[in-house]
């Protein structure tokens, strides 16, 4: 069962949508009342149970939005209502809804550049100290190992 909160976000979310200039994630948490820590985290109560129960309740529902997009696909254009973009952009929707769309595959990389210099030194000493001197070492074309010489990460 929503909570009253949860309900007043349901509301504020249908609101939300007739609403010319959109609020964001985080003003929709923050005008029901959740506090700025959690509203930074919007996921994690926009997908919860309770949200979820008070939008079907407010009478939103996949099945509804599934039809209005369905629909917006079958639909003559219409310059005025229906476009080629809109068109495309209820062919991806439901595209999503079946699960034909790969999920997004997205790196973040933190790198302390500060770390990354230190080593870069231990390393340039680490082979200034060794026996192999850098007169010693002849350039090769890409791919081709000398006899007798290992090959790294190969």
């Amino acid at each position: 069962m929503p909570t009253i909160r949860q309900k007043r976000l349901a509301k504020e979310i249908i609101e939300n949508l007739n609403r010319v200039i959109h609020k964001n994630k985080y003003e929709l948490l923050e005008s029901v009342s959740y506090s700025k820590s959690i509203a930074k985290q919007p996921s994690r109560i926009l997908e919860s149970k309770g949200v979820k129960e008070a939008l079907k309740e407010e009478g939103i529902t996949e099945d509804k939005a599934d039809k209005v997009v369905l629909k917006i696909l079958e639909s003559p254009i219409v310059y005025e209502m229906v476009t080629p973009d809109n068109q495309l952009r209820a062919a991806q929707e439901i595209y999503k809804r079946l699960g034909s769309y790969a999920p997004e595959k997205r790196l973040n990389v933190a790198v302390d550049i500060n770390q990354l210099i230190e080593q870069a030194d231990k390393f340039e000493k680490t082979l200034s100290s060794s026996e192999v001197k850098k007169e010693d070492i002849t350039p090769h074309q890409e791919g081709e190992v000398p006899k007798n010489e290992k090959v790294l990460n190969k």
